[in-house]
């Protein structure tokens, strides 16, 4: 078996395990938290599903062909404060758009089960390791 097949079976099987033993897991805090409570979370959430790891593909080569320039580390430097200016403002576009467009009764009454499609995308992209690889 290659890597790809075996993490591609992980992923299935963590889908799995999660829809079945997942909610118990869960901690219920509600819809209402503080500022330090959505910081805490979003920079563990943040954390957890590797944000910071699609940086990788693109600073990998610039930090392997010239190691140790100050060009490039300027670079590397500017690149990240791009993505996350980009990411921020992406952020608060959604955040203004859910509040003042949508209004946050569609938070109580239309929401999606991000549980089945999280699920669903884990299995979607297992399945396609196992096959491509």
């Amino acid at each position: 078996m290659r890597i790809h097949e075996i993490l591609g079976a992980v992923m299935i099987a963590w889908a799995i395990y999660h829809l079945k033993y997942g909610h118990r897991h869960r901690v219920r805090v509600g819809m209402t938290v503080g500022f330090f409570g959505l910081t805490l979370w979003s920079a563990g959430m943040a954390t957890m599903h590797g944000a910071g790891l699609m940086l990788v593909p693109a600073l990998l080569p610039i930090c392997t062909t010239a190691v140790g320039s100050n060009t490039t580390l300027l670079f590397i430097i500017s690149f990240v404060t791009i993505h996350t200016a980009v990411c921020t403002a992406t952020t608060a576009l959604a955040a203004l758009l859910a509040y003042e467009v949508l209004g946050l009764g569609v938070l109580r009454h239309g929401w999606i089960n991000f549980e089945w499609l999280w699920c669903g995308t884990l299995v979607a992209t297992g399945s396609a390791l196992v096959i491509a690889g």
